[in-house]
């Protein structure tokens, strides 16, 4: 069944968006598409993953302010987001309340499971697992809120570890229901579907990456 509960795709809107090489769309556009580094609804602060300098282990994730001079220096998230491996794919929920990334260094199901960390004052509180309920024994990474702010579109490795599918995980009854694939006419077989975003400003619309090549598709929560 290529339809997720609670979420209608109107895949006749499934295009080509721009083809050019992601890191470009997210400088231009301001996409989190590939290198995961989008501005939060209000454009005063990014969060995005890198290598250098390695603080906490292996990737890590930072934050630089926004202003009106351009983004300011990056600083560590810290413990309560990064561990010793590797945290990676950031997405900052629109109110900029919710952090979402992937990790391989804070336990659970699998490879790279996903976690929230909720906004604390001026940091983050401790980044919680979404639980088994969501996660797989592969990798589950890329993931973005919806427009409800608590669903939640990821790439994932459930279906072989060859390739990646996009999965919906709706939020309902203040719990995350069982993923569900989006299906053959947004996955494409065979190949690596990934970087799922939203675009502030342009609701109802879902950005994702096919090995290298940027489509978006309509979607509305139902």
């Amino acid at each position: 069944d290529d339809r997720a509960p609670g979420l209608r795709v109107a895949f006749h809107e499934l295009r080509p968006e721009l083809r050019v090489h992601p890191e470009e769309v997210v400088a231009d556009e301001h996409l989190a598409v590939a290198a995961r580094a989008r501005p939060d609804a209000d454009r005063e602060n990014t969060d995005a993953f890198r290598d250098p300098p390695r603080e906490l282990g292996g990737d890590d994730v930072y934050f630089a302010p926004f202003g009106p001079k351009g983004y300011g220096a990056p600083g560590n998230l810290g413990p309560h987001v990064n561990s010793r491996r590797d945290e990676w794919g950031p997405m900052v929920s629109a109110d900029g309340r919710r952090l979402l990334f992937a990790s391989d260094g804070r336990g659970g199901s699998g490879k790279h499971d996903l976690f929230v960390a909720e906004r604390d004052g001026v940091g983050w509180a401790e980044a919680r697992n979404l639980g088994p309920v969501v996660a797989s024994k592969l990798d589950d990474f890329d993931a973005t809120f919806l427009d409800d702010g608590r669903s939640i579109v990821f790439a994932s490795e459930r279906r072989g570890a060859e390739s990646a599918h996009l999965f919906v995980t709706i939020w309902k009854d203040g719990a995350y229901q069982a993923p569900v694939w989006l299906g053959s006419k947004v996955n494409q077989a065979g190949k690596w579907n990934f970087g799922a975003a939203v675009r502030t400003g342009a609701p109802g619309f879902l950005y994702f990456n096919v090995s290298g090549d940027i489509y978006r598709v309509r979607y509305r929560l139902e």
